[in-house]
């Protein structure tokens, strides 16, 4: 079996995924984090079936969870399978009980914490100290936390929550209880409070407003589950990346490269980048880093290769020549990637543990885009004169990813979907459709779009936006 902690820092969610995607494999899980160690007739037993060969197929699809002593002759859980355990336990304990009323958890105002991104936004503001709301799977934010956090002359943190939705309150009320919102995956709040809540968000995933006369939204088990663990596993890669940074010096990094054939191949571990299209005929990667990144670049056959790995206070920019790279193939890990304006023919992304926003105009002949991620946030624009079938595939693997789709107006739309323990939202002009829907004249169009959903226990939003004349 490979090891555990390697799986954590690879950012493998598919390990994961192993033990929840299935009831039995939840209750191995389950039982050997309650009894420790078990032999295989006592597991059996314990999780309910007398099928063996059954058993051995689900235990084998724990590879990375569960790992045996061959010594001793039992089964007990590595370190991933302690995090896939802590996860089910907070979603059972975090859905049932979005608001912590027992008034010894609701002021634990002195739990650790783990080392924040901003170090100075969790300093007591002026006179007030703070009252830290943190690791929580959900929470939902009242006017009662906010009315007794300024009863006790405090002002709230709310950090490491993997989705925080924000009751209607009164914006002075807000403004005046809440310190700032860090590090939280996915953030619900009203439309009025957009002003005073941007500018007390760091580092945080994805925002939606709503709007309180139709309801405070509930996100669902599903979605908090997928969140739970993408923020678990996220937080293990973080951590090996914070190490690498430790006791070195930051530095300036300025790289160039020349560009070669047509094709880009990307992989980023560890940092943050952005890639945009530059003005100048070579390829320029700049910004800061703590400790020197490791940055090599390889001509190939096709095109460059280049690969960039730092830690998690290196901040890069790349500048890319106009109209280059024709084929953009990403890879990324731990990393926060963020393209925007770009022009390809073809884009293949792969991320684990990241977190993606990509703005891509995609032309020629039969563009595709195919893209496998954990957590994302994707626009592609099919606007320009292209002919044939355009495809786009998305593969989810215990993620949550939104993709938007901008089309000229005559193009037809088919859409499939193969969906495990997985909820997926498309919506083509505004109206939901599901796998095997195909559009009138799909197959005599000159312009095309097929859409492929792939997931296992994942969310996915699509959204075909088409473009008036």
């Amino acid at each position: 079996m490979p090891d555990a902690r390697e799986s954590i820092e690879n950012g493998d969610i598919d390990a994961v995924l192993q033990a929840l995607g299935h009831p039995l494999r939840r209750r191995i899980v389950e039982a050997l984090a309650e009894s420790g160690e078990m032999s295989y007739a006592e597991l059996m037993r314990r999780v309910g079936i007398d099928d063996s060969g059954t058993f051995a197929f689900h235990l084998r699809r724990l590879r990375g969870l569960v790992e045996k002593d061959e010594k001793r002759g039992v089964y007990r859980l590595t370190q991933l399978g302690l995090r896939a355990y802590q996860a089910l336990q907070l979603v059972k304990t975090g859905v049932a009980e979005d608001v912590r009323t027992n008034e010894s958890r609701a002021t634990d105002e002195h739990a650790e914490s783990r080392r924040p991104s901003r170090e100075e936004i969790r300093r007591p503001h002026g006179k007030k100290a703070l009252w830290v709301i943190s690791d929580r799977t959900s929470f939902r934010l009242t006017r009662e936390h906010l009315e007794r956090a300024l009863r006790r002359g405090k002002k709230i943190l709310l950090t490491d929550i993997a989705t925080l939705v924000v009751e209607p309150v009164p914006e002075e009320l807000f403004e005046e209880a809440v310190h700032a919102v860090v590090d939280v995956a996915r953030v619900y709040a009203p439309e009025y409070l957009r002003a005073v809540l941007d500018e007390k968000m760091h580092d945080v995933l994805t925002v939606k407003y709503y709007d309180p006369s139709e309801g405070v939204p509930q996100p669902g088990l599903l979605e908090t589950l997928i969140e739970a663990l993408s923020s678990l596993i996220s937080k293990a890669v973080e951590a090996a990346a914070i190490a690498r940074g430790m006791g070195k010096q930051p530095v300036e990094v300025d790289r160039v490269f020349s560009q070669h054939g047509e094709e880009l191949r990307l992989r980023t571990e560890a940092c943050s980048l952005r890639v945009l299209p530059g003005n100048s005929s070579v390829i320029r990667l700049h910004g800061r880093s703590r400790g020197e990144p490791f940055v090599e670049a390889i001509e190939a056959e096709n095109g460059l290769a280049v690969s960039i790995r730092g830690s998690r206070e290196t901040k890069l920019q790349l500048d890319l020549p106009p109209k280059w790279p024709r084929r953009l193939a990403l890879e990324a890990r731990a990393a926060g990637v963020k393209a925007t304006d770009l022009e390809l023919e073809k884009l293949s992304i792969k991320a684990s543990a990241s977190a993606l926003m990509i703005a891509a105009r995609l032309v020629g002949d039969n563009p595709a885009a195919d893209i496998a991620c954990s957590t994302g946030a994707l626009q592609i624009d099919f606007k320009g004169d292209w002919r044939g079938e355009a495809l786009v595939s998305l593969r989810l693997g215990a993620s949550s990813a939104k993709l938007e789709l901008v089309v000229p107006r005559d193009v037809r739309v088919a859409v499939e979907t193969q969906l495990s323990a997985s909820s997926a939202s498309i919506m083509v002009d505004g109206k939901r459709v599901h796998g095997g829907f195909q559009e009138p004249g799909y197959e005599e169009a000159k312009q095309k779009l097929r859409i492929i959903v792939e997931g296992t226990a994942s969310s996915a939003k699509v959204n075909i936006r088409r473009l008036e004349d």
